[in-house]
């Protein structure tokens, strides 16, 4: 059986399946959760560090939450096929690459926090302060826009530039707080 590319927390693999449903082992292989979607899964599931829910893209459209028992949380129809989640902490960012519509939701809750459309970003950079989403205009140049994690609010956005240091970013962003990024990563751009 074909698979999407597994997501872990500290103590599951979870893993979507061909077979149209989402898989959940323990770290010594036990199954604690198959979950029926309405589609083969494509997309690598989004999870927490700890603990659950965790969230996954089905073919069929639709975005699934699901507790690590195998419970359906809850359900969102007629998102994007193959978009991309990414959950830091109680954030959960969908990104439907077909629109370039980004949305921010609880991840406990599905409560949708911000939603932002028009641009076209790609996968963002997430910490509990920011969402970082490196954005490219038609002549290649690239700056940076900042969300707020709860709102959406732009807390601040570089002006367009040739970024070399994409790596570097992420790993600034991952490890300093919204307001130290603001102020230090000028020196990169």
């Amino acid at each position: 059986m074909a698979t999407s590319p597994p997501s872990a927390t500290d103590e599951h693999v979870v893993v979507g399946g061909q077979d149209k449903r989402l898989h959940g082992f323990t770290a010594d292989g036990e199954r604690v959760l198959t979950v029926e979607t309405g589609g083969p899964i494509e997309a690598r599931p989004a999870v927490p560090s700890s603990g659950g829910p965790v969230h996954v893209h089905s073919t069929d459209g639709d975005r699934y939450t699901v507790g690590l028992s195998g419970e359906r949380l809850w359900h969102v129809e007629g998102q994007a096929r193959n978009g991309w989640l990414g959950r830091h902490g109680s954030l959960l960012v969908d990104l439907d690459p077909g629109s370039g519509v980004v949305t921010g939701y609880d991840a406990r809750d599905g409560t949708r926090r911000f939603q932002r459309s028009g641009r076209a970003y790609p996968f963002p950079t997430l910490s509990d302060s920011a969402c970082l989403f490196p954005v490219t205009n038609s002549a290649d140049d690239t700056k940076l826009v900042t969300l707020a994690p709860t709102t959406g609010e732009v807390l601040w956005e570089s002006p367009p530039r040739t970024i070399v240091a994409t790596e570097t970013i992420h790993t600034l962003i991952t490890t300093l707080s919204c307001d130290q990024v603001c102020n230090d990563c000028q020196w990169l751009l």
